[in-house]
């Protein structure tokens, strides 16, 4: 066999119009319980109408590149799947072999960091306190209204290349720095009171609460 029956991706054979061989994972993805169901069937039967054209384009091109297709169980259910393909020679006959995912926990995990993100940007930009956002070199990446009220500078003035350091107090920045690097590397978040520099020239003492806000992969990613 070309592929080992223990991959967890399902694996398929196809000529452009039936299903020549598959693994029992790509059974399974499928909603089949035996690759013997599989074997036989129409190619494009485990896609949606809209998606099958896509299917039979890509195989006429010989594309290579992964893309992304309706695909439909054996219970005529509808799910987001990848699929991607080459071209290979097998006992003999020009095929198309293919790999295919089930996209339906990944699509679910990003809505839900949608959903999540659209809520933190309600609370941040609704909050009655001044709230910022800076990446690791202290650029300023998001600011709400209060802040901008406390600090004097306007939303876009300060997104579009202000940085914490040039609004602090030069007789402040250096202890902020200090508590602004040690929180980087262990990740703890820090308390300091110390002064803006308003445009009018102007102070204004605040009371910082400092996070540190991490990615999905767990890296380090900006500060709020």
């Amino acid at each position: 066999r070309l592929f080992s029956e223990e991959t967890r991706e399902g694996v398929v054979i196809h000529n452009g119009d039936v299903i020549l061989d598959c693994n029992p994972a790509y059974a399974r993805v499928f909603g089949y319980g035996d690759v013997a169901e599989v074997i036989g069937l129409p190619s494009t039967a485990f896609v949606t109408p809209r998606s099958a054209a896509l299917l039979q384009e890509k195989g006429a091109l010989g594309d290579e590149e992964p893309y992304e297709i309706e695909a439909i169980r054996k219970d005529g259910s509808v799910f987001p799947a990848e699929f991607v393909g080459r071209v290979a020679t097998w006992k003999g006959q020009k095929v198309r072999i293919g790999l295919a995912r089930d996209l339906t926990e990944r699509k679910r995990r990003e809505a839900a960091l949608r959903e999540s993100e659209a809520h933190f940007a309600a609370i941040f930009d609704q909050s009655a306190a001044g709230l910022a956002e800076a990446d690791l070199t202290g650029r300023f990446l998001r600011v709400n209204d209060r802040f901008c009220e406390i600090s004097g500078y306007a939303r876009e003035e300060l997104v579009n290349g202000r940085c914490m350091q040039e609004i602090t107090h030069p007789d402040d920045l250096p202890g902020n720095l200090v508590l602004f690097q040690k929180s980087v590397e262990t990740g703890e978040p820090f308390e300091i009171e110390k002064r803006y520099v308003r445009p009018d020239g102007s102070e204004v003492w605040v009371s910082n609460t400092v996070t540190l806000i991490r990615d999905a992969t767990g890296e380090a990613h900006s500060m709020a």
